[in-house]
């Protein structure tokens, strides 16, 4: 069992770029204390319903550039 402790990310996978009508993933891997809650970031905004550890863009279009994020939290990083 996890020592108490934040989260740590281990793995990020982002694509560098993104292809105009494809669809991309971004992901990330942590450990740490369990549960963990996720918020991706768009440009520093909450993307609405992006509380997974993966966000999906199904067709990407010129509004999708920008920079993402996650900020990934447990109980002892509130």
């Amino acid at each position: 069992k996890a020592k108490p402790a934040p989260p740590k990310i281990i793995r990020v996978d982002k694509p560098s770029e993104l292809i105009l009508t494809r669809s991309t993933r971004l992901s990330v891997n942590v450990v740490g204390y369990a549960p963990f809650s996720y918020q991706w970031t768009k440009d520093g905004k909450d993307i609405k319903g992006a509380t997974r550890p993966e966000h999906a863009i199904e067709r990407v279009e010129d509004t999708d550039a920008g920079e993402y994020n996650v900020i990934i939290r447990n109980k002892f990083i509130i």
